[in-house]
């Protein structure tokens, strides 16, 4: 043990070493307690990133859905678009095959127009001799055997059957060398 003339004599020793001990504490809790803040600090430093991540998380979410469903609408603009088009093709092309019929019904027309215009009859032979009845004739045949070939393309030989059937001068079935023929049941 120690004893009290030791104690005495360093009495001074141990009061500077205790307050050397407790300046010393004493730092030591304050930079503990500084480390201490700064950790608090940095933890609501950490909560307010946090919370701004999730807000721009949830904004960046929410802008996803957003274009996710713009583009949704682009797309179906865009096949809505691509039907409209093809219903136009379609339609275009149906209204040129319409306007194409109706240009060849009026070829036929004409044609049979210039057959009525020569006044010729095919039916019979025309007398050896005559030119010109002759030729007009052959241009009669010529434009009976177009307007049954024309005809029979776009499918309207039933349309001008009656006609042809008149200028050849019989009833039946109508000479073609084109392969026109009237349809099923139309014979005598």
């Amino acid at each position: 043990m120690i004893g009290l003339k030791t104690l005495r004599e360093n009495l001074a020793s141990f009061i500077f070493a205790g307050a050397l001990l407790a300046i010393g504490l004493g730092f030591c809790w304050k930079y503990l307690l500084g480390q201490l803040d700064a950790a608090n600090r940095q933890m609501v430093a950490n909560a307010k990133t946090s919370a701004r991540l999730e807000v721009q998380q949830e904004a960046l979410t929410k802008q996803r859905k957003e274009l996710a469903a713009r583009q949704a609408a682009v797309n179906a603009r865009d096949a809505a678009v691509d039907a409209r088009e093809r219903a136009l093709a379609l339609e275009s092309a149906s209204l040129s095959a319409k306007a194409s019929h109706a240009q060849e019904l009026a070829v036929i027309q004409s044609l049979i127009d210039d057959y009525r215009k020569l006044g010729v009859d095919v039916a019979s032979d025309p007398p050896c001799g005559d030119r010109d009845l002759m030729s007009r004739y052959n241009q009669g045949r010529a434009l009976l055997h177009e307007i049954a070939s024309r005809a029979a393309r776009i499918g309207e030989s039933k349309s001008v059957e009656p006609f042809l059937q008149n200028s050849w001068g019989f009833s039946g079935s109508v000479l073609n060398p084109c392969g026109w023929q009237p349809e099923a049941g139309s014979h005598s």
